[in-house]
């Protein structure tokens, strides 16, 4: 049994729509940090969450004061609007306005972005390489089923997948464009 599985497509209206989701994040990204500007607290890092909602803003780095209307959150291990008090308030306010695009792996055509296989929740990972995007599983591709469109998604054997990482990592040392 394999523990890595490795999906690879070409089609450009699958990696127009996973680059559109992309280029919303990084909107969603400068919007929240001109916010944080706005609210005073630009100078402290932002934090985002991983896995289940790639990018969204969790909170603002605990290095060292905390901003007026602020509060240690132990939950998440970061800075977070202290909703008890006005500048809290209008802190959270500020930043929910600020809209989260969603997971851009949500916007893969015919692949999951997340799966549920016995014992364990998977979500996958994306990487844009040569002109095509890659997904890997850290399942075998038995455990995936039918969840894949093998008309859009072409199973990779992993020879070829991580040529396909030397190569972009060669272009990316030579200065060149790693996509």
């Amino acid at each position: 049994m394999r523990d890595l599985t490795v999906y690879r497509t070409e089609d450009p209206a699958v990696i127009a729509a996973y680059d559109a989701a992309q280029d919303a994040i990084a909107a969603y990204k400068q919007e929240i940090g001109e916010t944080l500007e706005r609210l005073g607290v630009g100078h402290l890092a932002p934090l985002g969450t991983t896995g289940h909602r790639p990018g969204r803003f969790a909170g603002l780095g605990a290095d060292g004061a905390c901003p007026d209307g602020w509060r240690y959150n132990t939950r998440c291990s970061c800075l977070t609007p202290d909703l008890r008090k006005a500048a809290g308030k209008a802190a959270a306010k500020a930043l929910d306005a600020v809209r989260y695009p969603g997971d851009p792996r949500d916007a893969l055509a015919g692949m999951p972005s997340e799966l549920l296989v016995p014992g364990r929740w998977l979500t996958c990972g994306v990487e844009s390489m040569g002109g095509a995007l890659y997904v890997t599983w850290a399942a075998d591709a038995g455990a995936l089923g039918s969840a894949v469109d093998l008309a859009l998604w072409q199973h990779v054997r992993l020879s070829e997948y991580y040529a396909a990482v030397e190569r972009a990592e060669e272009a990316e040392a030579a200065g060149g464009d790693p996509a």
